[in-house]
This record gives C-alpha cells, sequence and structure tokens, in this order.
C-alpha cells in the first residue's frame, strides 16, 4: 500500500507498508517507509535545485534493534555545472519482507562534481563539432556500521569527455579504487582472494561511441589497468542495428583477461536482443544472453499488448539451459511461461 500527498508546488511526501505472513511461521513481517521530494527550479533566479529522502524499517522477529535504513540526497542539476551528494545507509538487522537488499551493516557517501562548458559557437556552428564538454568526477565510499572502516573508496575521474553536434561522444576516466575485502572473494573457479586483504589499484577507461539515432549505432569501451593483485584488460562491443520502422536488434559482447599472482583466467559475456513494434500497441522482446563463467544460456521472450491506455496484457516465457562438458552440448535447466494482466484505475 502506498500514499501521495502533494505539499507543496515542487514537493511531495509518500508513506508506504506491506505486510507478509509465511506460511511456515506464525510471525508476520512487515515493512514500512517514508520518502520526501522538494525541490525547485528558481535557485539563484534560474538554477534547479532538489532534495530528497526516505526512512524505511522492517519487522525483527529477535527485537534485536538495528533494522532500518535511511538516506537523503542533495543535487543540483544544471547545465554547466553538477553538484550531487548522496548518502545512506543500512542496518545489519534490516530485512524487508518483499524483495531482498544486496548486503547490510554499511553506510554510503556518493559526491558528484562536474564541469560542462559549451565552445563557442562561430558562424552558427560549434568548433569541431562538439556541443559540450564535460570533467568531473564521481565517488564512491563504503563503510562498515559495526566499526566504521573502510569497505570501498572509489573515485571516477572524467578527465576528458566531448558531446558532438552529431551525437556521438569520446570520453577518457581514470578510476583510483580502495577495496578492503570484509570476506573471502571466491573471483573464480580455484582462486580466492582472501579476507581482510586491501587493495590499492587503478583503471583506465576510453569510451568511443556512435549517435544512437543512426541505422547502425555502435560503442566501443576499452579498459586497462591494475585489478586486485593484479591486472585486467576489458573490451566491450554494444551496437545497435534499425534496419526499419519498429525493429531493433541489440548485439552485446564483453571479453575478460585477467591475471593476478593467485591465478589467471577469462570470462565472456553475449547478449542479444530483437525487440520489434508491430504497432503502437503490441510489442515483442527476445532476450538471449550466454556468459561463460556459469557456462548458461538464458532465453526471454515477453508480448505486450497494451488493450488500453493503462490496461495491459503480458505473456512471458523464459527458458535456461546449462552448456554440459560430458554431453558436449546445452542440455535444458528449467522453462516456464507466465502471463500479466495490468489495469490502472484513475480516480
Amino acid at each position: 500500500m502506498r500514499a501521495t500527498t502533494n505539499v507543496l508546488r515542487d514537493a511531495h511526501a509518500d508513506a508506504a507498508g506491506t505486510l507478509l505472513a509465511p506460511l511456515k511461521t506464525f510471525t508476520p513481517l512487515s515493512t514500512a517507509g517514508l520518502d520526501y521530494r522538494i525541490g525547485t527550479t528558481t535557485f539563484h533566479r534560474n538554477q534547479n535545485l532538489e532534495t530528497s529522502g526516505y526512512y524505511l524499517w522492517t519487522t525483527n522477529p529477535l527485537n534485536t534493534g538495528k533494522n532500518a535504513a535511511w538516506g537523503g540526497s542533495v543535487d543540483f542539476p544544471n547545465d554547466r555545472y553538477i553538484g550531487r551528494m548522496l548518502y545512506s545507509e543500512v542496518q545489519q538487522n534490516y530485512a524487508p519482507a518483499v524483495g531482498y537488499t544486496l548486503r547490510t551493516g554499511y553506510r554510503r557517501y556518493v559526491p558528484q562534481l562536474r564541469f560542462q562548458p559549451r565552445p563557442r559557437r562561430v558562424g552558427g556552428r560549434a568548433r569541431g563539432g562538439v556541443q559540450q564538454y564535460q570533467f568531473g568526477v564521481v565517488g564512491d565510499m563504503q563503510l562498515t556500521t559495526a566499526d566504521n572502516g573502510w569497505l570501498l573508496r572509489k573515485w571516477d575521474a572524467t578527465v576528458f569527455q566531448a558531446n558532438f553536434q552529431s551525437q556521438d561522444q569520446i570520453q577518457l576516466h581514470i578510476i583510483p579504487t580502495f577495496e578492503r575485502l570484509d570476506r573471502n572473494f571466491a573471483i573464480s573457479r580455484g582462486i580466492t582472494l582472501p579476507k581482510d586483504t586491501q587493495y590499492d589499484y587503478a583503471r583506465y577507461r576510453l569510451v568511443v561511441g556512435t549517435a544512437q539515432r543512426r541505422k547502425l549505432a555502435a560503442t566501443t569501451t576499452i579498459e586497462t589497468g591494475s585489478f586486485y593483485s593484479g591486472t585486467r584488460d576489458q573490451l566491450i562491443l554494444d551496437t545497435a542495428l534499425r534496419p526499419r520502422t519498429g525493429v531493433v536488434l541489440y548485439l552485446y559482447g564483453e571479453w575478460n583477461r585477467i591475471g593476478l599472482p593467485e591465478g589467471r583466467f577469462a570470462t565472456r559475456l553475449y547478449r542479444t536482443i530483437l525487440d520489434t513494434q508491430f504497432n503502437p500497441w503490441v510489442q515483442l522482446s527476445n532476450n538471449i544472453q550466454y556468459d561463460s563463467v556459469s557456462a548458461g544460456m538464458g532465453w526471454q521472450s515477453r508480448f505486450r499488448w497494451i488493450l488500453t491506455p493503462g490496461t495491459d496484457f503480458y505473456v512471458v516465457y523464459s527458458h535456461n539451459w546449462i552448456d554440459d562438458p560430458a554431453l558436449s552440448r546445452f542440455t535444458t535447466l528449467d522453462r516456464r511461461a507466465s502471463s500479466k494482466l495490468l489495469y490502472t484505475y484513475r480516480f
């Protein structure tokens, strides 16, 4: 259940709650929370500024406390300057009644600063065809709530980025990282990085992309540098082919080569998505993905029919295979089909 109210012209507050009664226990589980957003477009006359926050509380059957999560952010999203500060904390006994959380017992800070100048125009055209430059840094700092010890300290510095009038783009990043493992990390089969080990490493990334409006669009990412106790080289190719209106074929490939003192290994990931829009009301999407780590391949097909605005009918089919070395072929793990009718009631 969720309730929303507009407090001011550019502000709203929400309240939400979930109640779950498991069949195997007599203790009902619940989640309750509040969130808000306040914004203005007239800060310093014509600048955007907004703040948001949330608080979530979950049931703790043992009644030991520390079963909440909260966070907030302040955003300054404008054309020439961008600033942001985000804070979040998840206590160690936080356990939502529905859904999941990646980890508990940590707090996180995400600061961001960005400078985005636009070059002067000569004869109505930008110099070199560049629409806008971007320079900045985004941080990701995570600490444990138990002893306030560092888990992660990562800075993604955009040394140079140029967005062209053609909508093509080039980026150069430097990413220094500090990480402390609070548990053993099985990074690959037979290779485990030990708990409480600290790592300082730096990554270097180059991204070159063409405009998505083209019939054939492609983005290439090349990344190299140190990685934990060794090195990692990465190549990503992401393409989109639009042969005709309503048909888009996405092809994605990612290759990683990792060399550590503990061992060497390589990973591969391939993904193909075919989106077909028959008309504004009917869509069919097919997604096939394979990765070499799990040696698994999955296919999902989703059909969507908008009966009327706000009323959607879905049919979803999924099929998963595993590359079985004993049989030298893919064998079926599972397959399932489901349907859903979504109805929106407006009042």
